[in-house]
């Protein structure tokens, strides 16, 4: 053999090795895609998580979108959201609402008989001015059994309106009440504590109504509210 027929040869195995470190390169740059692939379908996945920050998963189980209420009368005016809703554990609803003077969203646990107005039991969330007011009734006096008007939590002004954007939850028979905006806690209260609600706001674990209500024109000022939203969440049956 000569020595151009070694070179030649030694050229062949040259190239033959480099093609078998080209195919190994390839065959573990795809394995590296593969798995990259399936990280990236697990994170995906993971990203769905539920409203509340629990191990549970939640389920909607009722909405109301885009409603308004103007009130141009001398009396409160009101428009019923959601009827007899039952829940037998937690409880999570998320509000998006715009308000001009005041309104208030009405959660009834117990409706009297009698037709008087203040024998109801109930929470008022109020969007007004700029605050976010809770108001509590047990029904045994025409006065509020519990309210926050000394401490009430800042509300977004956009164009005049306040905006209010909150989640509230409640634990089974809403023996306990929290109230978040943007994650952070802004109110959190015992029912049993403020007034005759022994065993929480909902005791049958129904809520009876939830309304929205606007307040008479006052002077100039007349109410109104866009609810943009009021989504109910309650935990999956496992």
């Amino acid at each position: 053999m000569g020595l151009q027929d070694k070179d030649n040869s030694g050229t062949v195995k040259a190239a033959i090795i480099g093609g078998i470190f080209a195919i190994i390169a390839g065959t573990i740059g795809g394995i590296f895609l593969i798995m990259n692939t399936i990280v990236d379908i697990k994170v995906n996945q993971a990203t769905t998580v539920p409203i509340s920050e629990t191990q549970n998963q939640w389920e909607v189980i009722q909405s109301v979108f885009n409603k308004e209420l103007e009130n141009n009368s001398d009396y409160w005016q009101e428009i019923t959201l959601v009827s007899n809703l039952n829940f037998s554990s937690d409880l999570e609803i998320k509000l998006g609402m715009e308000s001009i003077g005041a309104n208030i969203i009405v959660l009834s646990s117990v409706q009297n008989s009698e037709g008087v107005w203040w024998k109801d039991k109930r929470m008022e969330i109020a969007c007004e001015e700029g605050t976010l007011g809770i108001h509590f009734r047990d029904g045994t006096t025409e006065e509020m059994t519990f309210d926050n008007d000394d401490n009430r939590p800042e509300m977004p002004v956009i164009g005049g309106k306040t905006n209010c954007q909150i989640i509230v939850k409640f634990n089974q028979f809403a023996k306990n009440i929290q109230i978040f905006q943007s994650d952070m806690l802004i109110f959190n209260i015992s029912p049993k504590n403020i007034g005759d609600f022994p065993e929480g706001l909902f005791p049958n674990g129904t809520i009876l109504n939830i309304k929205l209500t606007s307040a008479p024109k006052e002077g100039n000022t007349i109410s109104s509210a866009k609810l943009n939203e009021l989504s109910i969440y309650a935990p999956i049956d496992e």
